[in-house]
């Protein structure tokens, strides 16, 4: 028996109808709905880190079903700022094997970047939670159904970094893939549920 979680009266579910598709980290500083991310309009999917593997089949089947089935429009790949699994992987912590396990894709990336920092463990993390943006976005063009969808110009890939400290105003950067660069994105109009 399937329980359905009650609502307040006269309430009721918004519809199902969505255009985008969020690849995000678990932490729970960051609100889906002060992004501007409408219910109904988003498909969520968290990970630590926020890191996406290329070849991963749970990926690959949430795409396919994003953009060939919902035919979403726009792709959102999320960081954010002072990431916990970020920190880890910085900071090499031996407390969590699996977490250092999971993110060390970026090993080299942080490597890199611990050289361009010297010892500023901060500059060290701001600068891998850009760099896990644009990998994340370099990983889902990896995959056939996101090039096509974005080379008929039915898919665009959005890049964001989140201000968890500044998250209640929706604060966040948005990356110009033509610079490199995180720049401002304009101020949230925050939504209400009718």
């Amino acid at each position: 028996m399937t329980r359905q979680p009650k609502l307040a009266e006269g309430a009721s579910f918004p519809p199902h109808e969505p255009d985008k598709l969020y690849f995000g980290c678990i932490d729970a500083r960051v609100r889906i709905g002060k992004l501007n991310l409408k219910e109904g309009t988003t498909l969520i999917d968290r990970k630590i880190g926020g890191l996406l593997y290329p070849n991963d089949p749970e990926l690959e089947a949430t795409l396919e079903f994003a953009v060939k089935v919902k035919k979403v429009k726009e792709i959102i790949v999320s960081g954010h700022l002072d990431c916990g699994a970020v920190g880890a992987c910085v900071e090499c912590n031996p407390q969590v094997p699996k977490v250092l396990a999971y993110m060390s894709p970026m090993n080299a990336a942080r490597d890199k970047l611990a050289q361009e920092h010297g010892t500023d463990r901060d500059a060290q993390k701001r600068a891998l939670e850009k760099e896990i943006v644009k990998a994340n976005l370099a990983t889902l063009r990896s995959f056939e159904i996101v090039r096509e969808a974005e080379k008929r110009g039915d898919l665009k890939l959005t890049g964001w970094l989140i201000d968890v400290q500044n998250a209640e105003r929706g604060d966040k950067s948005v990356l110009n893939e033509a610079t490199g660069e995180f720049v401002p994105a304009p101020p949230v109009k925050q939504w209400r549920r009718a």
